[in-house]
């Protein structure tokens, strides 16, 4: 749900469009990751809106800092981040943690055929 307080635009009584959808959306990854609603507020030093929370240390604290800038503070409708980009980044992650984890199985199971 958007309240009157919700995205920048909204908090700044400035007009907004269609970037409130960005918003929820990434409502929705602020409340998976931490399980509780997000807020925004805006940065003293850099001037953008980013979420009162810093992404947990278990997730990939770049990638999701990165996806929070850039949909939190979409400058006009002429200039809206490709989706495209971040998925690519997601898949690229969730490959590598695929690939520890095969690697932590692998390396379990060879101390387990040694203790034999």
């Amino acid at each position: 749900v958007v309240s009157t307080q919700s995205t920048g635009e909204m908090q700044t009584n400035r007009p907004w469009t269609y970037k409130v959808d960005y918003y929820e959306m990434m409502s929705c990854i602020h409340l998976m990751i931490h399980s509780e609603y997000m807020s925004v507020l805006k940065d003293k030093h850099t001037g953008l809106w980013r979420p009162n929370k810093n992404p947990h240390r278990r997730v990939d604290q770049e990638l999701f800092s990165e996806l929070f800038r850039d949909l939190l503070n979409i400058t006009d409708c002429d200039n809206i981040p490709s989706l495209d980009k971040y998925i690519t980044k997601f898949e690229e992650c969730l490959k590598k943690r695929k690939t520890r984890e095969r690697h932590t199985e692998l390396k379990t199971h060879y101390q387990f055929m040694n203790q034999r």
